[in-house]
């Protein structure tokens, strides 16, 4: 644990490719992902799923600290 206040490194990673997936291998019309389009849900959880961020101490990409951090 560190204490408050120190500085801590973290990497953040996000998988765009991930964000019109339609979860069977093909792709959503970004028209239909808008507000109260018929793919708004799944392609703002894609979004939401896709961000991972770490401690990375070391900068090598990779989690320091064995735990990811959940946005949500």
């Amino acid at each position: 644990m560190t204490d408050a206040g120190a500085n801590v490194d973290v990497t953040l990673k996000v998988d765009v490719a991930t964000w019109f997936a339609d979860g069977n291998g093909g792709l959503v019309d970004p028209a239909t992902a808008g507000k109260g389009g018929q793919n708004e849900n799944l392609v703002r959880d894609n979004i939401q799923n896709s961000f991972d961020a770490f401690q990375d101490e070391d900068h090598d990409g990779h989690d320091d600290g064995g735990a990811t951090t959940d946005p949500a």
